[in-house]
Formats: structure tokens, C-alpha cells, sequence
């Protein structure tokens, strides 16, 4: 899951002391549930006894705008992979390394006139072609997507609670989800978000890490 921070304070000297740990974290900054689903099949060559992945509610609708699955008679389809090319991967690098770019490239999204412009010449990549924008399908093949990652190894799905509280995702997810969840609604306060943005704190980290390292011992 893509907390780095939460790892750090995940600490395996700590852990350790309860039993034998090896932490690896496997998250990536951006990722929706579908990215996620690829990482884990990588990830389960290291045989883990536990997987655990964190869930926000963007998610949805990441796995809305990559769109690399579809659903065909109740079964997860693999859409055709799009080719990769330099500026994007290049881009994703300035995404994970630089905050100015992100926060650059957020100010050009709210723009319709800069995007559009550009996009025209190519700086960025023109909006994905969606097949719809249901929000409601998109929660369902997310809920597909986690029980197929719960199938194929010992599994524990991190609910995170949005700044706002708004719960109605979480509850749809938790009551379809058929694996181990932990639910961080009522753990998280609006002193642990940073106050521009709905990330979590160094404190809110803290939490989310100490809540994790409760349910591991």
C-alpha cells in the first residue's frame, strides 16, 4: 500500500519483539485497486504470509479512469494494455519524485484552456475513453477485484476513512468483501488530515501504523 510513512513507523524491531517480521512494502503513489491487483500477483513470489492493502475511497475512481478491467457475466476481464511511451513514463517518474510537478500538474487539470492546449501538442496524454462513468460499476468491479486478491493468499484489506467521514463506499465494500477488513472510521480525527489536502499527517500516520501493528500481534 502506497504509505511509505505507515511502513516506517511499521517498525520490525518493534514487530520482532512479538514474533519474526520482515516488512516489504510493495505501494506506489497513484495506484487504484486494479494497478494494485498487478503488483500483488508480483508481490506473492516472495511467498508472504500476509498481504495487507490499504483502501481510500479515490480508488474507485482510479479504477474509473485506468479502466484495465471490465465486467463480463459476474467475472473480471482484462481490457487490452495500452501502449506506454516516453513523455508518460517519464511523467510517472516527476509524479513519485517531485511534489512541485504534482501540484503543477493538478493547477493544468483545472484548467480547461492550458490542458487543452497542452494536450494538443502532446505535453500530456488526452482524457482515456470510458466505456461509462457509473459510479455504481466501479464500486462493484472494485469489490470483484479485492475477493479475487483475498483468494490468493492470507489477505487483511485496510479500510482509510476520508476527511469528510463520508462512509457509504466503505460500508458497500466492507458488507460485500467476503475477507479480513479493518476498519479505521473511527480511529482517524480531522486534527489527522493536513488542513489543505485529504492526506493524513504525521500523527494520522502514526495511528494508522499503530492500529495495523495491533491487529498483526
Amino acid at each position: 500500500f502506497p504509505l511509505r510513512r505507515i511502513k516506517k513507523n511499521l517498525d520490525e524491531k518493534e514487530l520482532n519483539k512479538k514474533g519474526k517480521f520482515e516488512v516489504m512494502n510493495f505501494g506506489e503513489n497513484a495506484y487504484g485497486t486494479e494497478q494494485e491487483y498487478y503488483v500483488m500477483q508480483e508481490s506473492l513470489k516472495y511467498s508472504p504470509d500476509l498481504v495487507v492493502l490499504a483502501f481510500f475511497n479515490n480508488d474507485i475512481m482510479d479504477n474509473i479512469r485506468f479502466n484495465l478491467f471490465r465486467i463480463e457475466d459476474n467475472e473480471l476481464i482484462a481490457n487490452p494494455k495500452q501502449d506506454i511511451t516516453y513523455t508518460l513514463m517519464a511523467r510517472n517518474f516527476m509524479s513519485q519524485h517531485s511534489q512541485l510537478y504534482s501540484l503543477v500538474y493538478k493547477v493544468i487539470n483545472y484548467n480547461e484552456y492550458i490542458k487543452n492546449k497542452i494536450e494538443y501538442v502532446g505535453i500530456i496524454n488526452p482524457p482515456y475513453k470510458q466505456q461509462s462513468y457509473d459510479i455504481n460499476y466501479s464500486i462493484n468491479k472494485t469489490i470483484l477485484l479485492l475477493n479475487n486478491m483475498s483468494k490468493t493468499s492470507k489477505f487483511m484489506l485496510v479500510m482509510l476513512p476520508s476527511k469528510d467521514k463520508d462512509k457509504e463506499v466503505n460500508h458497500r465494500i466492507i458488507n460485500s468483501f467476503k475477507g479480513y477488513v479493518v476498519d479505521l472510521a473511527d480511529d482517524l480525527e480531522v486534527s489527522d488530515y493536513y488542513n489543505i489536502d485529504p492526506h493524513w499527517n504525521k500523527i494520522g500516520h502514526q495511528k494508522i501504523a499503530n492500529k495495523i501493528y495491533t491487529e498483526l500481534i
